[in-house]
């Protein structure tokens, strides 16, 4: 919901008169960390504005006073600038033509309603070539709120990105939209605090990926670094290691062949096969537990693979998984790092190491000049990839956010002694114990650049593992 809807970059909009009095509420939503954008019709007549970050905070009169900062004198919208507070998050604008038939989301705060309101829907007509009218299209009604009183100003969203401002017109029923485009026509968004993201990024979707053998049993976000269990499940109180191998053999392909390799053969399956098998060591615990990382990386974060292996000056397999995502239009490098050992303090602290290894700036280097050779021209936002080997810019300058994903793997009981019962419990536990160690061995000095997200994943035996591979690897 948070995510889907942007819940934590919309709150509640009162105008009131000088002296408090004529009480006006609204929606309103912010679009930087300090700019929030909403129907200009809300604070009519009014000289003070403020918003709530939520219901608990309205009740409370926690408030953030607002100012103009820009005041249409057609369109009905209004951007306001907070005066003593900065958002954590805000919702990132995105461009693409407002036609009929698009499937947007909206959310608000309907004053007939105990809190916020969340509504999928889609845009019924579009007006945005008619100059003649005051709003760029309307939205088809949900059953779900039959008053929207109050929810002048939700932010209309398609994938997530601000697309409109919603406008209720005619008794509070009848739901129409001002187009972003349209605003920026009026108001020039300043661009060093707001993001547009056009078109082509939006509809991007990374190569479609194989089916995963993880199952996400346990997703700890409660403290720093986020921590997912990850487990492939029991059959009878068996691992079922069979189906981890099984399902581990298509991502070989999509793990070892280029993006430009996988077009080639994409019409030559048993070439595919042969040349990717050809390229991975079956009977490396490491390159094991390394693929095992790029596919954790695949299927909860939609990267991009860029890099997924490397060499060394005498040919031997070095391991890496390096993927590129374009996030609200920030470019992130993702450079893993995985660590499989039999007990969890080990191979933790093997994973701290592998890390400090990593991030030297001789290392950053070589894998930044690595993945602007790697990039595939098809990609919608190279231009931002070109700046990542650009050595004259400074390292900062060259990307967002470094984000090192750790797959951690370890030999545990809480596998080779299961209880259905007890399992998730017991996860839980060692995910915490994962995270003190971690915490207590890692301290760096790019620790203020980098984002840390680790995949803990108990195993039942690291020979089983190697043995199983090298069989497959052997018929």
């Amino acid at each position: 919901m948070s995510i889907d809807y942007n819940l934590n970059s919309i709150f509640i909009l009162k105008a009131v008169k000088e002296d408090g009095t004529f009480e006006r509420k609204g929606t309103c939503f912010a679009i930087s960390n300090t700019l929030v954008l909403t129907a200009k019709h809300n604070i009519e007549e009014r000289d003070k504005y403020f918003c709530y970050l939520n219901k608990d905070n309205y009740s409370s009169d926690q408030k953030i006073e607002l100012e103009i900062e820009y005041l249409d004198d057609e369109l009905d919208f209004l951007i306001l600038k907070t005066k003593e507070y900065e958002f954590k998050e805000y919702i990132v604008i995105g461009h693409i033509p407002t036609q009929r038939g698009i499937e947007v989301n909206f959310c608000g705060y309907p004053i007939l309603r105990a809190d916020y309101a969340p509504i999928d829907t889609k845009i019924d007509a579009d007006y945005s070539s008619t100059e003649s009218v005051e709003y760029c299209f309307s939205i088809e009604q949900r059953p779900s709120v039959t008053n929207y009183k109050g929810m002048s100003g939700s932010p209309i969203m398609y994938k997530e990105y601000l697309i409109g401002i919603l406008i209720v017109q005619e008794g509070n029923s009848v739901l129409y939209g001002i187009s972003t485009s349209k605003i920026s026509e009026k108001y020039n968004f300043p661009s060093n605090h707001i993001s547009i993201i056009s078109q082509n990024i939006i509809e991007y979707d990374p190569p479609i990926c194989p089916t995963s053998p993880f199952k996400l049993e346990v997703d700890c976000k409660k403290n720093v670094p986020n921590i997912k269990g990850l487990n492939i499940g029991f059959d009878y109180h068996n691992w079922k290691i069979d189906t981890l191998i099984n399902l581990s053999l298509e991502w070989i392909i999509d793990y070892t062949l280029s993006s430009k390799e996988k077009k080639v053969l994409s019409n030559m399956p048993t070439t595919r096969y042969r040349n990717a098998f050809k390229n991975f060591p079956f009977d490396n615990i490491n390159a094991i537990n390394d693929l095992f990382l790029h596919i954790s990386i695949r299927q909860n974060y939609k990267t991009i693979p860029v890099i997924n292996k490397l060499l060394d000056t005498e040919g031997n397999y070095i391991f890496s998984s390096s993927h590129v995502i374009v996030n609200k239009d920030k470019l992130e490098i993702w450079l893993g790092v995985s660590s499989i050992l039999s007990t969890l303090e080990s191979a933790v602290t093997k994973a701290v190491e592998n890390i400090k290894e990593l991030i030297t700036i001789d290392n950053l280097n070589t894998r930044l000049v690595l993945i602007t050779e790697e990039q595939d021209p098809s990609w919608p936002f190279c231009d931002k990839l070109n700046r990542v080997g650009d050595s004259s810019l400074s390292m900062t300058d060259r990307f967002d956010k470094i984000v090192i994903p750790v797959f951690i793997a370890n030999e545990s009981e809480i596998v080779t002694s299961y209880n259905e019962e007890t399992f998730k419990n017991r996860f839980a536990e060692e995910i915490n114990k994962c995270r003190e160690i971690f915490i207590e061995k890692f301290n760096h000095d790019f620790i203020k650049l980098i984002d840390i997200k680790i995949f803990s994943f108990p195993i039942k035996s690291i020979n089983e593992l190697v043995q199983k591979f090298q069989e497959i690897n052997n018929d």
